[in-house]
């Protein structure tokens, strides 16, 4: 299955992407009764897979949500991102 997803994939594939994460993470906070907490996670290496999607939803959803950032000291590896997430990359971790 890997080989086919990597034969499919194209230069619009991560938009594509984007846009399905942002439905499924926009569903599940319209369902959540407050208080809730709601982790986005993605294996994705795309910007717009990733903060680009946490941007989208607070956007839609500002009285609603808030992003709880992820701390430098939280974790040995990795480097936060612009919208308090998380990136941690193949190479960079042991």
């Amino acid at each position: 299955q890997n080989a086919q997803e990597l034969q499919s994939w194209n230069t619009g594939t991560p938009g594509r992407s984007a846009d399905r994460q942002l439905s499924l993470l926009v569903s599940s906070l319209q369902v959540a009764r407050a208080p809730a907490i709601v982790v986005y996670s993605t294996c994705a290496l795309d910007e717009r897979e990733n903060d680009g999607v946490v941007r989208s939803v607070l956007a839609q959803f500002r009285e609603r949500v808030r992003v709880r950032p992820c701390s430098a000291g939280q974790y040995p590896f990795g480097e936060p991102t612009p919208a308090g997430g998380w990136l941690v990359l193949p190479d960079q971790a042991e």
